[in-house]
């Protein structure tokens, strides 16, 4: 995919994410590391946009989700932030 990187989403780590993900071993080219919060059946990360996707997405309204797999697991993709209860 040919996107000047200030177009894409780059994943970013926030308060209560509690687990970075690594890249698959031969494709640490494609893929960085994925901050996210992380309990059993779950993962939630935050990605932050570039001006020129934040641009597109507010004239389109779409936003494509790519997953390098085989199978699609349940998504949801919002812009609200998970509420996370304080670390004791």
């Amino acid at each position: 995919m040919n996107v000047p990187e200030e177009a894409e989403a780059r994943p970013v780590d926030f308060p209560g994410s509690n687990f970075t993900y690594r890249a698959p071993v031969g494709m640490e080219a494609e893929c960085g590391d994925l901050p996210c919060y992380r309990q059993p059946g779950m993962a939630i990360s935050c990605w932050k946009f570039g001006l020129l996707a934040r641009l597109r997405f507010l004239f389109t309204g779409r936003i494509f989700l790519w997953l390098l797999t085989d199978s699609h697991p349940p998504v949801t993709v919002t812009t609200e932030a998970p509420q996370f209860e304080a670390k004791k």
